[in-house]
């Protein structure tokens, strides 16, 4: 029941998620990206962070109908030309 709930909920609300990610249930949204240092320098986060970030970034920005970036600097890394 909680699924059909959710899986309504996510058709009809617009979801902001404020940190990368939108919850898997979602079916798009605006996501919010502050730094890429995650996958720019892996060496530097530990592994379950490396892992959580490979789950889920991708499959949210491949969802997202808006994404918001903070800063111009993380904008050219994010939007290669």
């Amino acid at each position: 029941m909680r699924d059909l709930a959710q899986s309504r909920f996510g058709r009809t609300h617009l979801f902001h998620g404020p940190n990368y990610f939108l919850p898997d249930w979602a079916e798009g949204g605006v996501v919010m990206v502050h730094d890429q240092s995650v996958l720019r320098y892996p060496d530097m986060h530990p592994a379950d962070r490396r892992a959580h970030f490979e789950r889920r970034f991708a499959r949210s920005l491949a969802i997202a109908g808006h994404i918001v970036i903070d800063s111009e600097t993380v904008r050219r890394e994010a939007l290669p030309r």
